[in-house]
């Protein structure tokens, strides 16, 4: 077959751009010197020409080399010129593919590494096919070199390798400290309540990026929070199979002992048991279905969710929580009220006023001297059998579902049933968040200018300290207006409104 005058250029790249530039260049000065030129290129980066036996390597660019030599018109046929046979073909299915093209078409296939190849003949088809086997075999080896590593590394809990991990060092098992306390302290601050875009914020504020610098997103830190690493785990194919050789960041400021000091194994197994329990409360919360993920508007009242209703219902109360809203009146106007988020909108309240009541209670419970007593309350032996009440509160929730499904169970029954059950859920998960070691009290339990502080913090902080301190229950008010009260000016009742201390 005649050596043609045109041929197409392919190029690929298994990772990144680096060395396209060069296969070009050289390439097309050895088309160019056996008398050729190029008329087009087709180029795949950040892809792999290798694919398990009998399967094809996924590669756009190259499939439309293909179309474009099968409808390609010229009297004389292209060639296809490449670096090396291995840009082309690293498996024998897509070996076999340009073979019965190139065969049919008359396509010589031309390259600077390994030379010419007719496949027009058998000896060409035979080198192509034997060529395509040797590279798909170097891929096959070096991936059980690679795989016996990372199962040896696992075997000892050791790094895999990779991009560094936020938290950590180079050799991703020493601790980056800022990055590592930053991961620490956000746990503990979505445990007690705060979001993971006020988290995101926060981070971004103190000038933490991600370890190649990008912009640590709602979405990028959630997934950090999430890592098994975090709590000293080690994951394997996407598995948590054990313990891993690093410590955890998590509980590191209760357990890391002082500089020069050893950590002996009692103090370890402590930090891992302590990690590990954080790790698995963060995990149920994020990945509860009944959460909200997608983005919303942020929370901009105190109490909004979080105060419930406690009107009388069933020889029980509701226990909704409440929205904000707007109420208006004759005297007082238009102004921001609470009301129980179930249709029958039980109990209605002047927001300002309730939320500036509670406030002023939490204050004043914070500035007592036992208050830093509540950073200290022992709970951890409660948290398993929470965990195992929650399992079988959400499994009866599951019964409730494959009932009505059934037949069984009415909708208005199922209705009654979930919300019953739901309301025991959220207070489980909350007796079970106050027995993590949480951070939303640090700086203000026992101190002096607890309300200066108080003013200090923003709104997320303030509902997180509102979970972990207290349950607030709006109770129906009284007939009539509070005693002293004044025409044309807001009333509150206080004691239509039930505290509860948590700790």
């Amino acid at each position: 077959m005649l050596q043609p005058r045109e041929y197409v250029l392919y190029l690929r790249k298994s990772k990144g751009r680096a060395g396209i530039a060069r296969q070009r260049r050289e390439t097309t000065k050895h088309i160019e010197d056996i008398g050729g030129r190029i008329v087009t290129e087709f180029i795949d980066e950040d892809t792999t020409a290798y694919a398990k036996p009998g399967q094809h390597a996924q590669r756009d660019d190259y499939a439309r080399m293909l179309a474009f030599l099968r409808a390609d018109q010229r009297r004389a046929p292209l060639g296809v010129a490449a670096w090396h046979t291995d840009r082309l073909n690293r498996s024998t299915a897509d070996a076999d593919e340009l073979i019965a093209l190139a065969a049919a078409g008359g396509h010589i296939v031309e390259t600077k590494g390994a030379g010419t190849y007719d496949l027009s003949t058998a000896t060409g088809r035979k080198r192509f096919r034997q060529d395509a086997v040797d590279a798909a075999y170097e891929v096959d080896h070096m991936t059980e070199r690679i795989e016996s590593a990372k199962l040896e590394a696992v075997a000892e809990g050791a790094w895999l390798g990779g991009r560094r991990p936020f938290g950590f060092k180079k050799d991703g098992e020493r601790h980056k400290r800022t990055e590592a306390a930053a991961v620490d302290a956000g746990t503990n601050a979505v445990l007690a309540g705060v979001s993971v875009n006020q988290v995101a914020r926060e981070w971004r504020a103190a000038g933490l990026t991600g370890t190649s610098g990008g912009e640590l997103s709602e979405v990028v830190v959630r997934r950090i929070l999430l890592r098994p690493r975090n709590a000293g785990l080690m994951v394997h194919r996407g598995k948590v199979v054990g313990r891993a050789r690093w410590l955890p960041v998590l509980c590191a400021a209760e357990y890391r002992p002082p500089k020069g000091t050893p950590l002996d194994a009692e103090t370890e197994e402590a930090w891992r048991t302590a990690a590990e329990e954080k790790h698995r409360a963060l995990v149920a919360l994020l990945t509860d279905p009944a959460r909200t993920t997608t983005p919303g508007p942020e929370r901009r009242w105190f109490g909004s969710g979080q105060y419930r209703c406690g009107y009388p219902l069933d020889g029980g109360e509701c226990q909704r929580p409440v929205r904000i809203g707007t109420g208006s009146g004759a005297t007082t106007g238009t102004r921001p009220v609470y009301r129980c988020s179930g249709e029958d909108r039980h109990v209605v309240r002047d927001a300002v006023l309730l939320d500036a009541h509670v406030q002023e209670r939490i204050v004043a419970r914070l500035q007592r001297p036992d208050a830093a007593d509540l950073l200290h309350g022992d709970r951890s032996d409660e948290a398993p059998k929470l965990r195992i009440e929650l399992a079988a509160l959400n499994g009866r929730l599951n019964e409730l579902e494959e009932a009505f499904t059934d037949g069984d169970l009415s909708r208005e029954a199922l209705k009654r049933g979930k919300e019953k059950l739901r309301t025991q859920v959220e207070e489980l998960e909350e007796r079970l968040a106050a027995c993590v070691s949480v951070s939303a009290l640090e700086g203000l339990a026992g101190e002096p200018d607890a309300a200066g502080r108080w003013e200090e913090l923003d709104l997320h902080r303030q509902r997180a300290v509102l979970a972990a301190l207290l349950k607030v229950t709006i109770l129906p008010a009284p007939k009539g207006r509070p005693k002293g009260h004044r025409p044309g000016g807001r009333y509150f009742h206080p004691e239509a409104v039930r505290l509860e201390w948590l700790g």
